[in-house]
């Protein structure tokens, strides 16, 4: 009986501070829960100033046309900031558990302070409530200053380069947070380790004992706790489908039901913020930072295969007529409506992206030359033959002019075969527009404006 006092007494030294471990997980799933909404509102906030200098490039536009527009994308970008601001605010509070991250936290709100000001110095608003493009940009714009351009464009790429380091900051917080409460429970997991080596040291009589009681408790807080920690290292090493398949009422089942739920809500962050950075928030094609890598990975599997691929580059006929005429909206429907035409002329398998302005590409693995000046032209036709409207209901139609290329005919890498196209887009341009050309392996084409 006096070892198994013992042993009890040891068993629930070992088994509390796993306990207090486990009562701040809910904390633990607080913070890291705020950080990623902190993550994500930091990003939202970055593309609303990006947005906002892309579509006021040109101040008549600004002031005039789309005066609605621009005041709705300024109360979106004061609405975004707000939302970072609610967040960082949340900090300290939901951080109570971790006091060695308020300097890192302090020095992210610096951080963040220093890109809303940029912020404010790209993106002004008039008195009016009307946003302008920021003094520098206009100028250059207007009066062809250098300098006031050199300067906006500095401007901009140290906002871009403090977003991203904040988002660094950011997700090493949540890191920090991940490696604590990992730390805390393989510190207990030895803590039990120990009890049991203690209590097997007891003697012949009460090993027997011992050993069937730490079997029991091997079963019902071991190995759910190694199984959670496995869980965590997998998730740590970027296996966001990591998951925990225990289920119980007890302080082990609220461990796995957190954890569950954080990992949830962390992959789907990250399919988010995968959705962010790789695709166009206009059309929802790819984007450049999307597409590039999937073509360098379709070219290396069509070289093992021996396979081609056809090439479609298409450019809007007369684009800047269109904005100039209708004004930058209808001009983003246009851009909207041509890339739902592209959806529907490709197959499974096919794919595309838009590589900015009015400029798309169109990539169709295993088919050939024919394959794809067919599929080019029946894409020309399908513009033609779109719908569109002004803002005062008038109808009117657009054309396009595309290039085909092929790998790998018309060369091996990336590089080569997006140039050849190109070269045959504009020499479909020049011959008139509304047509397409077909890029040839020994033919070298004269761009022209």
């Amino acid at each position: 009986m006096p070892l198994l006092i013992l042993f009890l007494c040891n068993a629930l030294w070992g088994f509390l501070p796993i306990s207090r471990e486990v009562a701040k997980i809910p904390y633990y799933v607080l913070a890291t829960n705020t950080m990623r909404d902190l993550e994500v509102s930091v990003l939202h906030a970055a593309l609303q100033v990006r947005t906002h200098m892309h579509q006021a490039d040109e101040p008549d536009l600004v002031q005039g046309a789309n005066v609605k527009a621009a005041e709705t994308r300024v109360r979106s970008l004061k609405l975004a900031l707000a939302d970072v601001q609610a967040n960082f605010d949340r900090l300290p509070d939901v951080l109570g558990e971790w006091p060695t991250l308020r300097e890192k936290v302090r020095h992210i709100k610096e951080r963040w302070d220093v890109v809303r000001l940029q912020a404010s110095s790209l993106v002004h608003v008039a008195p009016d409530g009307v946003a302008s493009v920021p003094a520098p940009l206009r100028l250059a714009t207007i009066d062809f200053d250098p300098a006031a351009l050199t300067s906006a464009s500095r401007l901009a790429r140290s906002f871009d380069s403090n977003v991203a380091l904040l988002t660094e900051e950011i997700e090493a917080i949540t890191d920090a947070l991940s490696g604590d409460v990992g730390t805390r429970l393989v510190q207990g997991q030895v803590t039990n380790s120990r009890i049991f080596v203690l209590t097997f040291t007891l003697g012949l009589t009460a090993i027997i004992f011992i050993m069937l009681v730490n079997l029991r408790l091997a079963r019902y807080v071991v190995d759910p706790v190694n199984g959670i920690v496995e869980a965590i290292t997998r998730f740590r090493r970027g296996d966001y489908s990591a998951r925990t398949s225990i289920s119980r009422n007890d302080e082990i089942g609220a461990l796995a039901d957190a954890f569950n739920e954080m990992a949830a809500n962390i992959e789907r962050t990250h399919a988010d913020l995968s959705q962010l950075t790789e695709r166009d928030p206009l059309t929802g094609m790819l984007n450049r930072r999307g597409f590039d890598p999937r073509l360098a990975q379709h070219l290396r599997k069509l070289e093992a295969a021996g396979q081609e691929m056809a090439v479609i580059m298409v450019d809007v006929d007369h684009f800047k007529t269109i904005n100039d005429t209708y004004g930058h909206a209808v001009g983003d429907q246009v851009l909207v409506a041509l890339a739902d035409t592209i959806h529907n002329c490709l197959r499974a398998g096919d794919f595309s992206a838009r590589l900015g302005g009015e400029e798309f590409v169109i990539c169709l693995p295993g088919q050939g030359d024919s394959i794809g000046m067919s599929v080019a032209e029946r894409l020309r036709e399908a513009v033609a033959r779109m719908a569109l409207f002004d803002n005062e209901g008038s109808a009117f139609s657009v054309t396009i002019s595309a290039g085909v290329a092929t790998f790998p005919a018309c060369g091996r890498s990336q590089g080569e075969i997006l140039a050849r196209g190109d070269e045959a887009l504009y020499a479909a341009k020049s011959y008139g527009r509304n047509r397409v050309e077909l890029a040839k392996p020994d033919l070298t084409w004269r761009k022209s404006a």
